[in-house]
Protein backbone atom coordinates (compact mmCIF):
# COMPACT_ATOMS: atom_id res chain seq x y z
CA UNK A 1 0.00 0.00 0.00
CA UNK A 2 2.97 2.36 0.61
CA UNK A 3 3.28 2.32 -3.28
CA UNK A 4 0.10 4.46 -3.68
CA UNK A 5 1.47 6.55 -0.65
CA UNK A 6 4.84 7.68 -2.73
CA UNK A 7 3.82 11.19 -3.24
CA UNK A 8 3.04 11.47 0.45
CA UNK A 9 6.30 10.82 1.94
CA UNK A 10 7.38 13.20 5.05
CA UNK A 11 9.56 15.48 2.13
CA UNK A 12 6.59 14.80 -0.14
CA UNK A 13 3.16 15.27 1.43
CA UNK A 14 3.66 15.52 5.26
CA UNK A 15 1.86 19.00 5.26
CA UNK A 16 -0.86 18.41 2.43
CA UNK A 17 -3.85 21.13 2.71
CA UNK A 18 -6.09 21.43 -0.53
CA UNK A 19 -9.42 23.16 -0.06
CA UNK A 20 -11.46 19.83 -1.24
CA UNK A 21 -15.44 20.74 -0.13
CA UNK A 22 -17.22 18.35 -1.40
CA UNK A 23 -20.76 19.01 -2.11
CA UNK A 24 -22.74 17.70 -5.39
CA UNK A 25 -23.18 20.59 -8.46
CA UNK A 26 -26.77 20.08 -7.89
CA UNK A 27 -27.05 20.84 -4.24
CA UNK A 28 -27.64 17.34 -3.14
CA UNK A 29 -24.88 16.01 -0.24
CA UNK A 30 -23.59 12.37 -0.54
CA UNK A 31 -23.90 10.55 2.38
CA UNK A 32 -20.62 11.54 4.57
CA UNK A 33 -20.10 14.00 2.37
CA UNK A 34 -21.83 17.14 4.59
CA UNK A 35 -20.49 20.41 4.48
CA UNK A 36 -21.68 23.03 7.22
CA UNK A 37 -21.98 26.34 5.32
CA UNK A 38 -22.26 28.47 9.09
CA UNK A 39 -18.95 27.54 9.63
CA UNK A 40 -17.73 28.45 6.21
CA UNK A 41 -14.66 31.75 6.26
CA UNK A 42 -15.80 31.85 2.70
CA UNK A 43 -19.15 34.60 2.04
CA UNK A 44 -21.54 31.79 0.34
CA UNK A 45 -21.75 33.06 -2.87
CA UNK A 46 -17.75 32.40 -3.21
CA UNK A 47 -18.23 28.93 -1.44
CA UNK A 48 -20.49 27.67 -4.56
CA UNK A 49 -17.97 28.94 -6.67
CA UNK A 50 -15.16 27.10 -4.71
CA UNK A 51 -17.29 23.62 -5.07
CA UNK A 52 -18.06 24.16 -8.44
CA UNK A 53 -14.21 24.00 -9.59
CA UNK A 54 -12.99 21.69 -7.23
CA UNK A 55 -15.83 18.94 -8.45
CA UNK A 56 -14.54 19.52 -11.57
CA UNK A 57 -11.15 18.79 -10.48
CA UNK A 58 -12.33 15.79 -8.47
CA UNK A 59 -14.08 14.82 -11.71
CA UNK A 60 -10.42 15.25 -13.79
CA UNK A 61 -12.31 17.98 -15.83
CA UNK A 62 -9.84 20.13 -15.70
CA UNK A 63 -10.21 22.68 -18.68
CA UNK A 64 -13.52 23.70 -17.07
CA UNK A 65 -11.90 23.98 -13.56
CA UNK A 66 -9.20 26.46 -14.63
CA UNK A 67 -11.90 28.38 -16.46
CA UNK A 68 -14.04 28.75 -13.80
CA UNK A 69 -11.26 29.17 -11.50
CA UNK A 70 -9.85 31.83 -13.84
CA UNK A 71 -13.60 33.59 -13.08
CA UNK A 72 -12.83 33.48 -9.30
CA UNK A 73 -9.43 35.25 -9.62
CA UNK A 74 -10.68 37.99 -12.16
CA UNK A 75 -13.43 38.80 -9.71
CA UNK A 76 -11.28 39.68 -6.71
CA UNK A 77 -7.44 40.12 -8.10
CA UNK A 78 -6.01 40.34 -4.06
CA UNK A 79 -7.76 37.25 -2.89
CA UNK A 80 -5.47 34.34 -2.77
CA UNK A 81 -8.55 31.88 -3.42
CA UNK A 82 -8.80 32.00 -7.22
CA UNK A 83 -5.01 31.57 -7.30
CA UNK A 84 -4.78 28.52 -5.01
CA UNK A 85 -7.87 26.93 -6.70
CA UNK A 86 -5.56 27.34 -10.42
CA UNK A 87 -2.87 25.76 -8.40
CA UNK A 88 -4.75 22.77 -7.69
CA UNK A 89 -5.79 22.60 -11.14
CA UNK A 90 -2.43 21.57 -12.54
CA UNK A 91 -1.20 20.02 -9.67
CA UNK A 92 -3.25 17.40 -10.31
CA UNK A 93 -2.86 17.56 -13.88
CA UNK A 94 0.99 17.18 -12.86
CA UNK A 95 1.71 14.77 -10.17
CA UNK A 96 -0.70 12.62 -12.67
CA UNK A 97 0.96 13.19 -16.12
CA UNK A 98 5.16 14.02 -15.26
CA UNK A 99 5.49 13.66 -19.31
CA UNK A 100 4.58 17.32 -19.32
CA UNK A 101 7.08 19.84 -17.13
CA UNK A 102 5.25 22.86 -18.36
CA UNK A 103 2.33 21.60 -16.06
CA UNK A 104 4.40 21.51 -12.80
CA UNK A 105 5.64 25.27 -14.03
CA UNK A 106 1.83 26.09 -14.21
CA UNK A 107 1.06 25.10 -11.03
CA UNK A 108 4.33 26.60 -9.46
CA UNK A 109 3.73 29.66 -10.80
CA UNK A 110 0.35 29.82 -9.56
CA UNK A 111 1.11 28.81 -5.91
CA UNK A 112 4.30 31.21 -5.77
CA UNK A 113 0.89 34.03 -6.56
CA UNK A 114 -0.87 32.09 -4.08
CA UNK A 115 1.25 32.28 -1.08
CA UNK A 116 2.19 35.79 -2.20
CA UNK A 117 -1.46 37.49 -1.85
CA UNK A 118 -1.73 35.32 1.40
CA UNK A 119 1.56 37.01 3.16
CA UNK A 120 -0.16 40.58 2.05
CA UNK A 121 -3.16 40.06 3.53
CA UNK A 122 -1.62 38.48 6.69
CA UNK A 123 0.67 41.30 7.37
CA UNK A 124 -2.97 43.52 7.67
CA UNK A 125 -4.24 40.64 10.29
CA UNK A 126 -1.65 38.28 11.42
CA UNK A 127 -4.96 36.41 12.87
CA UNK A 128 -6.37 36.04 9.04
CA UNK A 129 -7.83 32.47 9.19
CA UNK A 130 -7.87 32.43 4.85
CA UNK A 131 -4.38 33.83 5.01
CA UNK A 132 -3.18 30.61 7.53
CA UNK A 133 -5.21 28.31 5.22
CA UNK A 134 -3.97 29.38 1.98
CA UNK A 135 -0.23 29.56 3.35
CA UNK A 136 -0.52 25.99 4.88
CA UNK A 137 -2.16 24.64 1.88
CA UNK A 138 0.18 26.37 -0.78
CA UNK A 139 3.63 25.40 1.11
CA UNK A 140 2.37 21.90 1.57
CA UNK A 141 1.46 21.63 -2.32
CA UNK A 142 4.60 23.16 -3.54
CA UNK A 143 6.49 20.89 -0.76
CA UNK A 144 4.66 17.54 -2.24
CA UNK A 145 5.68 19.16 -5.78
CA UNK A 146 9.59 19.87 -4.35
CA UNK A 147 9.50 16.04 -3.50
CA UNK A 148 8.12 14.92 -7.00
CA UNK A 149 10.93 16.77 -9.03
CA UNK A 150 13.95 15.60 -6.64
CA UNK A 151 14.07 19.26 -4.76
CA UNK A 152 14.59 17.01 -1.19
CA UNK A 153 16.23 19.67 0.70
CA UNK A 154 13.44 22.37 -0.62
CA UNK A 155 10.74 19.80 0.01
CA UNK A 156 11.54 19.82 4.06
CA UNK A 157 12.18 23.10 4.47
CA UNK A 158 8.95 24.16 2.58
CA UNK A 159 7.31 21.41 4.66
CA UNK A 160 8.25 23.01 7.70
CA UNK A 161 6.82 25.95 6.84
CA UNK A 162 3.15 24.43 5.87
CA UNK A 163 3.41 23.27 8.99
CA UNK A 164 4.00 26.23 11.10
CA UNK A 165 1.04 28.14 9.37
CA UNK A 166 -1.04 24.83 10.01
CA UNK A 167 -0.67 24.84 13.41
CA UNK A 168 -0.80 28.65 13.80
CA UNK A 169 -4.48 28.12 12.03
CA UNK A 170 -5.29 25.34 14.46
CA UNK A 171 -4.72 27.91 17.52
CA UNK A 172 -5.96 30.79 16.35
CA UNK A 173 -9.50 29.44 14.74
CA UNK A 174 -9.91 25.68 16.37
CA UNK A 175 -13.25 25.78 14.77
CA UNK A 176 -11.55 25.27 11.16
CA UNK A 177 -10.52 21.42 11.61
CA UNK A 178 -8.73 21.53 7.94
CA UNK A 179 -5.65 21.94 9.66
CA UNK A 180 -5.70 18.44 11.26
CA UNK A 181 -5.08 17.08 7.74
CA UNK A 182 -1.59 18.82 7.02
CA UNK A 183 -0.67 17.40 11.12
CA UNK A 184 -2.38 14.33 10.65
CA UNK A 185 -0.53 13.32 7.56
CA UNK A 186 2.99 14.47 9.38
CA UNK A 187 2.23 12.77 12.27
CA UNK A 188 1.10 9.45 10.55
CA UNK A 189 4.26 9.40 7.85
CA UNK A 190 6.36 10.22 10.00
CA UNK A 191 6.18 7.76 12.54
CA UNK A 192 6.40 5.38 9.19
CA UNK A 193 10.02 6.40 8.47
CA UNK A 194 12.87 4.05 9.30
CA UNK A 195 14.12 4.71 13.12
CA UNK A 196 17.18 6.83 11.90
CA UNK A 197 15.20 9.44 10.07
CA UNK A 198 12.88 9.85 12.78
CA UNK A 199 16.11 10.76 15.06
CA UNK A 200 17.15 12.64 12.65
CA UNK A 201 13.85 14.70 12.25
CA UNK A 202 13.81 15.19 15.99
CA UNK A 203 17.33 16.25 16.22
CA UNK A 204 17.12 18.75 13.00
CA UNK A 205 14.07 19.81 12.83
CA UNK A 206 12.41 19.17 16.44
CA UNK A 207 9.63 17.10 15.20
CA UNK A 208 8.35 13.72 15.35
CA UNK A 209 5.84 11.70 14.13
CA UNK A 210 2.95 9.42 16.28
CA UNK A 211 0.90 6.96 14.34
CA UNK A 212 -1.87 6.88 16.33
CA UNK A 213 -2.42 10.85 16.74
CA UNK A 214 -1.98 11.06 12.46
CA UNK A 215 -4.93 8.64 12.55
CA UNK A 216 -6.53 10.24 14.70
CA UNK A 217 -6.22 13.87 13.12
CA UNK A 218 -7.16 12.22 9.82
CA UNK A 219 -10.21 11.43 11.06
CA UNK A 220 -10.85 14.84 12.79
CA UNK A 221 -10.23 16.35 9.65
CA UNK A 222 -12.53 13.42 7.26
CA UNK A 223 -15.38 14.07 9.43
CA UNK A 224 -15.24 17.97 10.50
CA UNK A 225 -13.12 19.42 7.95
CA UNK A 226 -14.94 22.79 6.01
CA UNK A 227 -12.31 21.76 3.05
CA UNK A 228 -9.98 19.08 3.64
CA UNK A 229 -12.35 15.67 3.55
CA UNK A 230 -12.28 14.30 0.39
CA UNK A 231 -8.21 14.69 0.62
CA UNK A 232 -8.55 12.73 4.76
CA UNK A 233 -10.61 10.30 3.44
CA UNK A 234 -8.16 9.71 0.54
CA UNK A 235 -4.77 9.39 3.13
CA UNK A 236 -7.37 7.08 5.90
CA UNK A 237 -8.17 4.60 3.63
CA UNK A 238 -4.36 4.68 3.31
CA UNK A 239 -3.34 4.30 6.99
CA UNK A 240 -6.66 1.66 6.99
CA UNK A 241 -5.33 -0.73 4.80
CA UNK A 242 -1.44 -0.32 5.53
CA UNK A 243 -1.21 -0.49 9.77
CA UNK A 244 -4.71 -0.22 10.82
CA UNK A 245 -6.25 -3.23 9.52
CA UNK A 246 -9.57 -1.90 9.27
CA UNK A 247 -10.22 -2.87 6.29
CA UNK A 248 -14.12 -2.90 5.96
CA UNK A 249 -13.41 0.92 6.53
CA UNK A 250 -11.47 1.47 4.15
CA UNK A 251 -13.16 -0.32 1.66
CA UNK A 252 -16.35 2.05 2.44
CA UNK A 253 -14.23 5.39 2.32
CA UNK A 254 -13.06 4.07 -1.00
CA UNK A 255 -16.66 3.21 -2.64
CA UNK A 256 -17.97 6.58 -1.06
CA UNK A 257 -15.44 8.34 -3.10
CA UNK A 258 -15.84 6.54 -6.24
CA UNK A 259 -19.27 6.79 -6.40
CA UNK A 260 -19.13 10.49 -5.83
CA UNK A 261 -16.25 11.00 -8.28
CA UNK A 262 -16.42 8.00 -10.88
CA UNK A 263 -14.39 9.15 -13.20
CA UNK A 264 -11.35 10.23 -11.10
CA UNK A 265 -8.74 7.27 -11.98
CA UNK A 266 -6.84 7.69 -8.48
CA UNK A 267 -9.67 7.08 -6.66
CA UNK A 268 -10.59 4.26 -8.54
CA UNK A 269 -7.05 2.48 -8.83
CA UNK A 270 -6.83 2.68 -4.87
CA UNK A 271 -9.95 1.15 -4.50
CA UNK A 272 -8.65 -2.30 -7.03
CA UNK A 273 -5.79 -2.06 -4.33
CA UNK A 274 -8.07 -2.29 -1.43
CA UNK A 275 -9.48 -5.58 -2.33
CA UNK A 276 -6.39 -6.47 -3.40
CA UNK A 277 -5.23 -6.00 -0.06
CA UNK A 278 -7.78 -8.31 1.17
CA UNK A 279 -7.20 -11.18 -1.13
CA UNK A 280 -10.49 -10.24 -3.57
CA UNK A 281 -8.52 -10.94 -7.19
CA UNK A 282 -10.66 -11.13 -8.87
CA UNK A 283 -12.38 -7.56 -8.55
CA UNK A 284 -8.97 -6.33 -8.39
CA UNK A 285 -7.72 -7.33 -11.30
CA UNK A 286 -11.39 -7.05 -13.40
CA UNK A 287 -10.88 -3.10 -12.09
CA UNK A 288 -7.30 -2.71 -13.30
CA UNK A 289 -8.26 -4.26 -16.52
CA UNK A 290 -10.71 -1.77 -16.92
CA UNK A 291 -8.33 0.79 -15.95
CA UNK A 292 -5.39 0.32 -18.36
CA UNK A 293 -8.35 0.74 -21.13
CA UNK A 294 -9.35 3.64 -19.83
CA UNK A 295 -6.16 5.24 -18.86
CA UNK A 296 -4.40 4.38 -22.56
CA UNK A 297 -7.28 7.19 -23.67
CA UNK A 298 -6.67 9.65 -20.17
CA UNK A 299 -5.58 13.19 -21.13
CA UNK A 300 -5.07 13.56 -17.06
CA UNK A 301 -2.45 10.07 -17.38
CA UNK A 302 1.31 10.33 -18.44
CA UNK A 303 3.12 7.18 -19.61
CA UNK A 304 4.08 6.55 -16.03
CA UNK A 305 0.87 6.82 -15.13
CA UNK A 306 0.22 4.51 -17.38
CA UNK A 307 2.80 2.01 -16.42
CA UNK A 308 1.73 2.04 -12.78
CA UNK A 309 -1.16 0.70 -13.33
CA UNK A 310 -0.08 -1.84 -15.71
CA UNK A 311 2.32 -3.09 -13.34
CA UNK A 312 0.23 -3.28 -10.63
CA UNK A 313 -1.78 -4.94 -12.73
CA UNK A 314 0.72 -7.61 -13.30
CA UNK A 315 1.99 -8.07 -9.89
CA UNK A 316 -1.98 -8.64 -9.14
CA UNK A 317 -2.37 -11.67 -11.63
CA UNK A 318 1.22 -12.72 -10.13
CA UNK A 319 -0.22 -13.27 -6.84
CA UNK A 320 -3.79 -14.74 -8.07
CA UNK A 321 -1.68 -17.22 -9.72
CA UNK A 322 -2.19 -15.99 -13.17
CA UNK A 323 1.63 -16.49 -14.29
CA UNK A 324 0.85 -15.99 -18.39
CA UNK A 325 -0.97 -13.08 -17.92
CA UNK A 326 1.64 -11.04 -15.81
CA UNK A 327 4.28 -11.98 -18.49
CA UNK A 328 2.65 -10.41 -21.08
CA UNK A 329 2.38 -7.23 -19.40
CA UNK A 330 6.00 -7.27 -17.58
CA UNK A 331 7.36 -8.06 -20.87
CA UNK A 332 6.16 -4.36 -22.31
CA UNK A 333 7.27 -3.07 -19.36
CA UNK A 334 10.72 -3.78 -19.57
CA UNK A 335 10.94 -3.41 -23.24
CA UNK A 336 9.53 -0.12 -23.23
CA UNK A 337 12.02 1.39 -20.49
CA UNK A 338 11.49 5.16 -19.29
CA UNK A 339 15.13 6.24 -17.59
CA UNK A 340 12.82 8.97 -15.89
CA UNK A 341 11.11 5.99 -13.84
CA UNK A 342 13.97 3.18 -13.61
CA UNK A 343 12.54 2.25 -9.88
CA UNK A 344 9.41 0.77 -12.16
CA UNK A 345 11.99 -1.52 -14.56
CA UNK A 346 13.25 -2.71 -11.94
CA UNK A 347 10.15 -3.60 -9.84
CA UNK A 348 8.90 -5.31 -13.25
CA UNK A 349 12.50 -7.47 -13.62
CA UNK A 350 12.35 -8.72 -9.93
CA UNK A 351 8.47 -9.78 -10.58
CA UNK A 352 9.07 -10.93 -13.79
CA UNK A 353 12.10 -12.84 -12.50
CA UNK A 354 9.77 -14.84 -9.53
CA UNK A 355 6.99 -15.26 -12.05
CA UNK A 356 10.30 -17.48 -14.12
CA UNK A 357 11.10 -18.84 -11.09
CA UNK A 358 7.58 -20.33 -9.81
CA UNK A 359 7.15 -21.69 -13.58
CA UNK A 360 10.71 -23.53 -13.32
CA UNK A 361 12.34 -21.25 -15.73
CA UNK A 362 15.37 -20.66 -13.58
CA UNK A 363 18.01 -19.43 -16.17
CA UNK A 364 15.51 -16.94 -17.34
CA UNK A 365 15.05 -15.72 -13.90
CA UNK A 366 18.70 -15.47 -12.95
CA UNK A 367 19.10 -13.20 -16.23
CA UNK A 368 16.66 -11.16 -14.63
CA UNK A 369 17.87 -10.81 -11.19
CA UNK A 370 21.19 -9.99 -13.29
CA UNK A 371 19.86 -7.13 -15.02
CA UNK A 372 18.70 -5.47 -11.85
CA UNK A 373 21.92 -5.65 -10.23
CA UNK A 374 23.11 -3.30 -13.05
CA UNK A 375 20.82 -0.72 -12.46
CA UNK A 376 19.95 2.12 -9.84
CA UNK A 377 19.10 0.08 -5.90
CA UNK A 378 15.33 0.55 -5.30
CA UNK A 379 14.74 0.00 -2.07
CA UNK A 380 16.89 -2.89 -1.70
CA UNK A 381 16.39 -4.10 -5.07
CA UNK A 382 19.75 -5.41 -5.44
CA UNK A 383 19.56 -7.10 -2.15
CA UNK A 384 16.56 -8.93 -3.22
CA UNK A 385 18.12 -9.87 -6.82
CA UNK A 386 20.97 -11.34 -4.66
CA UNK A 387 19.17 -13.51 -2.96
CA UNK A 388 17.09 -15.16 -5.16
CA UNK A 389 20.26 -15.83 -7.76
CA UNK A 390 21.12 -17.34 -4.82
CA UNK A 391 18.08 -19.32 -3.74
CA UNK A 392 14.85 -19.40 -6.09
CA UNK A 393 11.91 -17.68 -5.47
CA UNK A 394 8.88 -19.48 -3.83
CA UNK A 395 5.82 -18.96 -2.96
CA UNK A 396 4.33 -20.01 0.55
CA UNK A 397 1.69 -22.33 0.68
CA UNK A 398 -0.85 -19.43 2.47
CA UNK A 399 -0.28 -17.42 -0.57
CA UNK A 400 -1.00 -20.11 -2.97
CA UNK A 401 -4.27 -20.54 -0.76
CA UNK A 402 -5.46 -17.49 -2.44
CA UNK A 403 -4.98 -18.21 -6.19
CA UNK A 404 -8.51 -17.77 -8.08
CA UNK A 405 -9.72 -20.86 -8.63
CA UNK A 406 -11.69 -19.54 -12.00
CA UNK A 407 -10.69 -16.80 -14.69
CA UNK A 408 -10.29 -13.58 -13.04
CA UNK A 409 -13.36 -10.91 -13.86
CA UNK A 410 -14.73 -9.64 -10.36
CA UNK A 411 -17.88 -7.75 -9.68
CA UNK A 412 -15.93 -4.49 -9.28
CA UNK A 413 -17.07 -1.54 -11.16
CA UNK A 414 -15.93 -0.13 -14.01
CA UNK A 415 -13.72 3.03 -14.56
CA UNK A 416 -16.24 5.99 -14.76
CA UNK A 417 -18.91 3.59 -13.78
CA UNK A 418 -20.57 3.59 -9.84
CA UNK A 419 -19.17 1.59 -7.30
CA UNK A 420 -21.98 -0.92 -6.68
CA UNK A 421 -22.89 -1.13 -2.81
CA UNK A 422 -22.48 -4.82 -2.56
CA UNK A 423 -19.48 -5.36 -4.20
CA UNK A 424 -17.80 -7.94 -2.71
CA UNK A 425 -14.64 -9.44 -1.19
CA UNK A 426 -13.82 -12.69 -1.40
CA UNK A 427 -10.84 -12.17 0.96
CA UNK A 428 -11.96 -13.20 4.98
CA UNK A 429 -8.78 -13.18 7.12
CA UNK A 430 -8.18 -9.37 6.79
CA UNK A 431 -4.64 -10.49 5.91
CA UNK A 432 -2.37 -7.70 3.65
CA UNK A 433 -0.67 -8.82 0.34
CA UNK A 434 1.57 -6.23 -0.80
CA UNK A 435 3.90 -6.44 -4.39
Amino acid sequence: MRALAATATLVAACLLAGSEVVLAADGAVPTGFEFDLARSPLSPALHAKVVEVLNHVYSFEFEAAARAAEAIRAADPGDPTGEFLLAETYWWQSVNNRDRPELSARFREHIEATIALAERRLEQDEHDAISLFFLGSGHGRKAIMDGLDGRRFESVNTSVKARRYLKLLNRYHPEIEDAYLGLGLYDYFASQLPWFARILSKLLLGLGGDRERGVAELERAATRGLFTRVEARVFLAIAYLDTEGRYEEALGVLKDLNARYPANLDFYGMLAFAYRTRYDYANAIHMLQRMVERGASEPAFGRQSRQMTAYFLASTYKVAGEYDLALPVLDELVADFDPRAEWLAVSSLIERGRIHDLKGQRARAVADYERVLKLKDFRGSRAKAKGYITAPYAMSAEERSHHLAHPPGGSGPAAGEPVASDAHSTGTDGSRNTP
